[in-house]
């Protein structure tokens, strides 16, 4: 079981996020704050900081950093955003993170599942996989859960293609009508998720088609109304704009137009209408996947960006095969589905297709291209990562090195002994020069650039110091005059000291889950806290009985600390007599008395009770009386 950190205010957010990864075994801490998370990972480590990047008071990255920088390691960050696009948080995230991911606010709980299975995977791997498929199968379908939009739909950019697809995976039969702004509508007609026509509003669509293609003269149309395509035909073959053999070629060119048309369109409305015949089919009925895939290839769609991580499943939501086909003009993406499609997909990883697809004459750039334009179409899914695997090892190292760097004194920060010689510092400076200085990097992404110039930053600075004989003996003097951990030494026990009165006066009033959690905090900020580390025992277990076996070990490590074990052998009495073991009770009491030099006052009272109740003492029987029963007339009886 993973320990996550989820910084995030929302609750709504918090709780899909600690349901979904608590169904796979992980614990899910939630913090509020960058000083919460500081304490937490104080507590403990953590696999994984999940980051809402849109908070009230400004980026949660800024706090994760805050926080990490005590870390023994870099922890992967998983950011949630509303806004936020993934280039946006690769080149704006601060460079010290080592960010993994992104995924949308509220997430997906089946793509947080999946991102969280790839970074974390899990040791029970049966049951994760039995998770997956629960979350598959509450999920629907991801995107297509709710069908076909039934109201109006904006047009943004790739709305009618990721309807279209949507309507592909459906099976869907109705016509998509583009409405475009300034222009007349379109109307896709799909038959069991097979583009079966395309239509246009009015007639005149072979006319325009002929006379862009430079077949017709504009100035010899005349100025006539079309009742029918026959009509349109007709004039074309009059005109001698065609032959009869190029209609059939020339209703595919108006096809092929009007889809890329509306394709490319980012302005006005689009409408479901489900049922219907086509008015025009303008060609045999496409599989929609070949259109769209073709529309990448013709440049009316954008490709895909994102590389997905090597390791990482493809989970496939493809049509039918008989939709999958692609035409012979498109080579490659044919035989990329083919692949997908083929036995022995399922359960392929990411790096294993583009490895495939490469050794078959693919360009690698290109085959990630359309994995991520299927992604985005929702055709399949895979867990993507910011950057490719050569930039993500590069950053790795840098972000471990920046880590190692902090907190670190000049000479740590150049690799160095304080006893380094004026040669030793400056082949150590020419070294890290040619690893980190950004003029040393070619090519390479700006991230990584960036990155590197953080870290020789601080190079630069460590050796300015040390390089000069007057800052350096300065620099000693200063060092030897002063450990460098007083001041946060400080300021922390100032803290744990807030907590333990906060603590006091909870426990005072009773709210004992208030008052653990407090004493919790307060041996955060000062692990060397008696009083802290003994209450959080007791107010462990008054929060919760349940949790005795904890409670004890807390106390025993208080009794460790040397300060007063009498008084932590008392506590554990009083454990074991709520409990009602009162040979257990009696033990740690009398050891509490004993290991007190003038006696443990509570200790003694609580041993002078329990002998006139009769209660952890055996009779000659040597039955404990504790088994016995109770109340006063089993006490007459006894007497």
């Amino acid at each position: 079981m993973a320990r996550i950190l989820l910084l995030e205010t929302s609750e709504e957010i918090a709780g899909i996020v600690t349901d979904t990864l608590s169904r796979l075994g992980h614990e899910v801490v939630v913090v509020g704050t960058s000083q919460r998370m500081r304490l937490e990972l104080r507590a403990g480590p953590a696999s994984l900081l999940i980051a809402a990047m849109d908070l009230k008071h400004g980026s949660g990255l800024d706090l994760v950093r805050d926080a990490c920088a005590e870390a023994s390691e870099p922890i992967p960050v998983l950011v949630l955003s509303r806004t936020a696009s993934a280039e946006d948080i690769a080149r704006d995230a601060p460079v010290d993170l080592l960010v993994e991911g992104v995924l949308g606010s509220p997430p997906d709980p089946l793509r947080l599942a999946r991102f969280v299975g790839a970074v974390i995977p899990g040791s029970d791997r049966d049951a994760a996989v039995r998770v997956m498929g629960e979350l598959a199968r509450e999920s629907a379908g991801g995107r297509d859960r709710e069908g076909m939009p039934a109201k109006p739909t904006p047009l943004g950019l790739k709305t009618v293609a990721h309807l279209l697809a949507r309507a592909d995976r459906l099976g869907w039969t109705g016509c998509l009508r583009v409405s475009p702004q300034g222009g007349d509508s379109v109307d896709c007609w799909m038959a069991e998720g097979l583009l079966a026509g395309v239509s246009v509003e009015g007639q005149g669509a072979l006319l325009k088609t002929a006379q862009l293609s430079g077949q017709l003269d504009a100035a010899k149309v005349p100025d006539v109304v079309f009742n029918n395509e026959e009509e349109e035909v007709g004039l074309l073959l009059a005109l001698r704009a065609v032959a009869m053999h190029q209609v059939d070629q020339l209703r595919e060119q108006t096809r092929d137009r009007l889809l890329n048309e509306v394709l490319s369109c980012a302005a006005g409305t689009l409408h479901c209408l489900p049922g219907g015949e086509p008015v025009s089919r303008l060609g045999a009925p496409r599989p929609v996947l070949s259109v769209l895939m073709e529309g990448r290839r013709g440049g009316v769609l954008r490709s895909g960006s994102g590389q997905g991580r090597r390791d990482s499943p493809l989970w496939l939501s493809l049509p039918a095969k008989r939709s999958v086909r692609v035409t012979k003009q498109n080579d490659e993406d044919a035989r990329l589905l083919a692949r997908l499609t083929g036995p022995g997909c399922e359960g392929s990883s990411f790096g294993e297709v583009v490895d495939a697809a490469i050794a078959e004459g693919a360009e690698g750039e290109d085959v990630v291209a359309s994995l991520s334009f299927l992604r985005e179409l929702g055709y399949l899914d895979f867990v993507p990562t910011l950057f490719d695997e050569e930039t993500s090892s590069r950053l790795h190292s840098m972000i471990q090195e920046l880590h190692r760097q902090h907190g670190a004194d000049h000479y740590q920060v150049l690799g160095l002994q304080p006893t380094a010689s004026d040669k030793d510092l400056k082949h150590a400076m020419r070294q890290l020069s040619r690893l980190y200085h950004p003029d040393s990097l070619f090519g390479v992404h700006p991230r990584v650039v960036a990155t590197a110039a953080e870290v020789y930053g601080r190079v630069q600075e460590a050796y300015e110091v040390l390089g000069d004989a007057d800052q350096r003996r300065e620099y000693l003097d200063a060092r030897r005059s002063s450990g460098g951990e007083e001041g946060a030494g400080a300021r922390d026990r100032d803290r744990g000291k807030v907590s333990l009165a906060q603590a006091r006066i909870l426990m005072k009033n009773k709210k004992y889950e208030r008052a653990r959690e407090a004493y919790r905090d307060a041996t955060l900020h000062d692990e060397h806290s008696f009083e802290a580390r003994l209450m959080l025992g007791w107010s462990r277990f008054l929060a919760d009985h349940a949790d005795h076996e904890q409670a004890f070990a807390d106390l025993e490590q208080a009794r460790g600390m040397g300060v007063n074990p009498g008084e932590a052998l008392y506590y554990m009495g009083r454990v074991r007599l709520l409990q009602k073991d009162f040979a257990g009770a009696r033990k740690w009491f009398e050891k509490a008395a004993a290991a007190s030099l003038n006696g443990h006052a509570n200790a003694t009272r609580e041993l002078r009770l329990m002998d006139q109740r009769g209660q952890g003492v055996a009779d000659e029987s040597g039955e404990d009386d504790q088994a016995k029963p109770r109340g006063f007339f089993s006490r007459l009886r006894r007497n």
